[in-house]
């Protein structure tokens, strides 16, 4: 059970600052379901990982201030993205793109 909940914990690390940078680089409609996705993760990854190195080369990586950098960046993100499109927008144009990829 505990291998689960720190899965979790990763997934949600990575996915929230990395759909937030997402959805403020790709407008909806701009990219694929698939591409949306793939980027999440290697955006997430990217703010976290970059996070934390930068607070190891400052000799400042504490616990509570990487929680607090992460926050702060991931809701700078989330502002980012809410500002160029809604959330609806986005949800609309994924669900477009998935009914499109069924047709096909």
């Amino acid at each position: 059970m505990q291998s689960y909940a720190l899965l979790l914990l990763v997934v949600v690390v990575l996915a929230v600052p990395g759909i937030g940078a997402t959805l403020a680089i790709f407008p909806p409609g701009e990219a694929s379901v698939v591409t949306r996705l793939a980027a999440a993760f290697g955006l997430g990854y990217a703010v976290s990982a970059g996070t934390a190195f930068l607070l190891a080369a400052a000799q400042a990586f504490h616990l509570d201030l990487f929680i607090a950098v992460w926050l702060v960046l991931s809701a700078a993100l989330w502002v980012v993205a809410l500002r160029r499109g809604s959330l609806r927008d986005h949800a609309h144009a994924i669900k477009e793109d998935i009914s499109t990829d069924r047709k096909s």
